[in-house]
């Protein structure tokens, strides 16, 4: 065998070895795709309603992808921030009830009886005026002089005297009288202006009580709109084609539900 023969032989087993090594090599398999959750493929002319929800948790959604829900479903529902809603609602409920009592009336003061007073000055008045008649009955001596007076009429001296004594004591319980009078009316007055100033208290705690009465109720029909909102109905009925959520701020988590109108 010549030479030349020997390298084309070669030439040829290095060809054969090389394509068996290629032929049996195994191919690279593919990556594993990584897990996604995709909507329901759908054309995208199909027509869509959007729901915007928030939720504290996620937990809160009551829906899921591929569910087939009706008007009035269900889709989120918050049942502790209804609990806590419901306390609330029941201290509110509780100080209105309080607050909405009767506060109690301020007493008028009484009449004063003035009737003993009033006899009793008549009284004095009318025993001074019979003592200043009497007097004045007893003043016209017969003499001139007091020296002849003395000895003649000397009774009538000693009974003017006395009237006059009985005159100063009239005039003193007449005095009295009049004081015990003005004192029982000025007493009076005093409870008629403390009676004003219980009373304007009383109008103002009134008017304090009905305005806290309408804050306490404006808070309460506030909570009571919170309190039915807590629950989440679909105003649509459709498939759940999509959910994602699409901000989220503190506790809260905004939602968007995608549904399919069939």
């Amino acid at each position: 065998m010549s030479i030349y023969n020997l390298v084309g032989w070669a030439a040829l087993v290095s060809i054969v070895w090389g394509a068996s090594f290629v032929f049996n090599e195994p191919s690279p398999s593919p990556p594993n795709p990584s897990p996604v959750l995709s909507p329901i493929p759908t054309p995208t002319t199909s027509p869509q309603h959007k729901i915007i929800v928030t939720i504290t948790s996620l937990n809160d959604l009551k829906i899921k992808i591929g569910d087939r829900i009706q008007p009035d479903t269900i889709i989120a529902d918050h049942p502790v921030e209804r609990q806590e809603l419901a306390t609330k609602q029941q201290q509110l409920e509780a100080k209105i009830t309080q607050l909405s009592l009767p506060l109690p009336l301020v007493p008028s003061p009484v009449l004063p009886n003035l009737a003993s007073e009033e006899i009793a000055l008549r009284q004095a008045k009318l025993k001074l005026e019979q003592i200043n008649q009497k007097l004045n009955a007893g003043s016209q001596l017969q003499f001139k002089q007091l020296e002849l007076s003395a000895i003649f009429e000397s009774e009538e001296i000693e009974q003017y005297k006395q009237l006059q004594d009985q005159q100063h004591h009239a005039r003193l319980e007449l005095e009295a009288a009049i004081a015990r009078l003005d004192e029982a009316k000025n007493r009076y007055d005093q409870q008629q202006n403390e009676y004003q100033l219980r009373l304007a208290d009383y109008q103002t705690r009134i008017l304090r009580q009905q305005d806290e009465l309408a804050l306490l109720q404006n808070q309460l029909k506030t909570l009571r709109d919170q309190h039915h909102t807590e629950v989440v109905r679909s105003p649509y009925s459709g498939q759940v084609h999509r959910i994602k959520v699409i901000k989220q701020q503190d506790q809260n988590i905004t939602v968007e539900i995608i549904l399919l109108i069939p």
